[in-house]
């Protein structure tokens, strides 16, 4: 305890907390005299000072994996592997479980023969449905044509007879037959025209026959142009030019056209289209007629759709034989294993073989206010604590802000989900808090919240009056309420060091300890007897300040050099100016949180007096609310402590 006395801690809360003090007094008499101006209405005042304002979001929730899967099986039977243990870590695409494929080899098996009887069918039914359209099997022209739209037509339809070429079928020796090629030239003699035409050789027969002089004989069919004025059945002879030399047919023979055609209707139908009439030339391919026949049309759609259904069994069947291996479908840790090798299992959504979860992320929901939702976005850092993990803070970011939100008790709360990126020690199910900082400033001009006003679309602060000598509140305060930077050199607060050499007394040789019985501080008490003066009771000086500290009862004790030794622990004249009439001041604000405001722009300094409304536990001088009297508690807290309740 005299260590910590002694401390400059000590020493500078016990300043600040003097010069409050003063302060305090002036407002208090000046609170009295304005509340018996207003038939005994208080005026709530404040001292504009700097100070950092956060404003932050908080909430709480249970961490979880970011990641989790219930591992579920889709096909029945028996587990024939899996070698991964409750505890273990994973790899994505890692085998965790294989089940018995008998079963599936067999589906799939039955499938297959399924695909193919179903494409045999189709494969009918299409030819089918091409066969209603009859088409010329040969160039030629057209004869015996007799159908009409609407007949019903089977069978052959009409003949093709080819006129461009004739064939004669010559006898040849089967003694000179080899020496025959197909496309060999053939001078074909026409004794009825007294000509010559030359041909080629076409097709030698394979057979031999007897011919008229009983040798035996191999027919070879001679093709010959005709230029049209042939007629069919004229007799020719045939003289052959092989590599082996030029030779005679064995026997004359006829020109003929070549052999008709038959366009027949393979599908028997109705004629719904003829394209051709009796006379006209047609080449291989073209269409004759066009049938119509409901029964085989239909016939081909459901082979079409067994086909398709065929197939599409056979891809399930496929695809359910992949399910027979189950596989990691993240990295992660086996959190719950259920069952094991040799277990049967029936493959539904309610039998779970394992729990596997990325826990190298955590991430958890906070619930936040319909006021304070707009100021979330994803990405935002957060601050996390958890219950179970005393002093250590994590670092998470927002990764979703849902805009569905439910009702509560008339207000609206909106789900945010947070990442924790590092979770380090944590686990999941271990409770956690979170504070978002969404808006933030530093060592800035601040008021009670409750002094700012809005009217007329503008904000307004009433300054009620100043303090002099309080430069030192523009420096940024620490806990204690000091300044955090001084000049080098200098002692804070009117050059009073914050040290004395060892064995003298601090603050003009005020002893800081006194025997038993008597009190400190220049023997102003910390209590008072009943019936002594308070601070609240301190008289006025006669230049309107507040005097500092204590004379003999009913006397003032004068501001300044606190023990009279101007050589050490002088203090800075500290007086107020209150005016007569409060001046509204136009302002601009910027950040704010539960108490303070910040001050952008507007004629409001630091050690102004401003009036402070709204709700009575709005914080006022340094966060001490003056009504009647400075709430002392019978003592000013020393030590460190945070001074009128409410000082960051």
């Amino acid at each position: 305890m005299k260590n910590f006395l002694k401390s400059k801690w000590f020493k500078r809360g016990v300043i600040i907390l003097l010069v409050i003090a003063l302060i305090a007094g002036g407002l208090v008499f000046f609170n009295s005299r304005k509340s018996s101006e207003t038939d005994g209405e208080e005026m709530v005042t404040a001292i504009v000072t700097r100070r950092s304002i956060t404003n932050t979001v908080t909430g709480s929730g249970t961490v979880s994996a970011y990641e989790t899967y219930n591992i579920v099986p889709t096909v029945t039977g028996e587990i024939v592997f899996c070698n991964v243990e409750e505890g273990e870590w994973v790899e994505e695409d890692s085998v965790l479980y294989m089940f018995d494929t008998e079963r599936s080899d067999n589906a799939i098996s039955k499938a297959e023969n399924s695909v193919e009887n179903a494409a045999l069918s189709l494969e009918t039914a299409e030819e089918n449905v091409a066969n209603l359209t009859i088409t010329a099997p040969a160039q030629g022209v057209v004869s015996n044509l007799s159908l009409a739209i609407g007949d019903r037509a089977s069978g052959a339809v009409c003949t093709l007879t080819d006129n461009t070429y004739m064939i004669a079928q010559i006898n040849v020796s089967s003694a000179d037959v080899g020496k025959i090629t197909k496309g060999d030239g053939v001078t074909l003699g026409l004794e009825k025209y007294m000509t010559t035409m030359e041909g080629y050789v076409d097709r030698i027969s394979s057979a031999s026959v007897a011919g008229a002089n009983g040798s035996m004989v191999t027919s070879v069919d001679v093709i010959l142009e005709n230029p049209g004025s042939i007629a069919e059945g004229t007799y020719c002879s045939a003289t052959f030019h092989t590599v082996w030399g030029d030779f005679d047919g064995a026997e004359a023979s006829v020109l003929n056209y070549s052999p008709s055609a038959k366009a027949n209707a393979e599908q028997s139908g109705t004629v719904k289209k003829i394209n051709v009439k009796n006379g006209d030339w047609v080449n291989e391919g073209d269409v004759i007629a066009v049938l119509e026949n409901s029964q085989v049309t239909n016939q081909l759609k459901t082979a079409r759709m067994n086909y398709s259904d065929a197939v599409s069994n056979l891809a399930d069947t496929r695809k359910e034989a992949e399910d027979y291996v189950l596989t990691a479908p993240i990295s992660g840790k086996v959190m719950q294993k259920n069952y094991k090798k040799g277990d049967t299992v029936a493959g539904n959504n309610s039998t779970t073989l394992m729990v596997l979860a990325d826990t190298t992320k955590m991430k958890f929901t906070i619930n936040v206010d319909e006021l304070d939702v707009a100021k979330i976005t994803v990405g935002q850092e957060v601050t996390i604590e958890a219950d179970a993990i005393e002093g250590e803070v994590f670092i998470g970011r927002i990764e979703t802000v849902s805009l569905l939100g439910s009702s509560s008790n008339g207000v609206t709360y909106y789900p945010v989900d947070v990442v924790i990126d590092e979770p380090g020690a944590l686990i999941p199910g271990m409770n956690v808090s979170a504070e978002i900082i969404v808006e933030s400033a530093e060592n800035v001009i601040a008021v009670p919240s409750g002094a700012v006003t809005f009217y007329n679309g503008a904000y307004y602060v009433n300054v009620v009056g100043e303090v002099e000598g309080t430069e030192d509140m523009n420096r940024t305060p620490d806990k204690t309420g000091m300044p955090m930077e001084r000049p080098a050199g200098e002692a804070p607060f009117g050059d009073m060091p914050m040290e004395r050499p060892t064995g003298e007394a601090p603050f003009g040789d005020m002893p800081m300890e006194r025997p038993t019985g008597e009190a400190p501080f220049g023997d102003m008490p910390m209590e008072r007897p009943t019936g002594e003066m308070s601070f609240g009771d301190m008289p006025q000086r006669g230049d309107g300040s507040m005097p500092l500290g204590r004379a003999p009862q009913g006397e003032a004790m004068p501001a300044g050099n606190m023990s009279g030794n101007k050589n050490r622990g002088e203090m800075p004249e500290v007086k107020q100016n209150m005016y007569s009439e409060p001046v509204r001041v136009q302002v601009t604000t910027g950040v704010s949180d539960d108490d303070y405001t910040e001050i952008v722009t507007g004629d409001v300094k630091v050690g102004m007096i401003v009036e402070v409304t709204g709700s009575s536990n709005q914080n006022t001088l340094w966060g001490g609310n003056f009504r009647g009297g400075m709430p002392m508690g019978g003592g000013m807290p020393m030590g460190g402590g945070r001074p009128m309740g409410g000082m960051r």
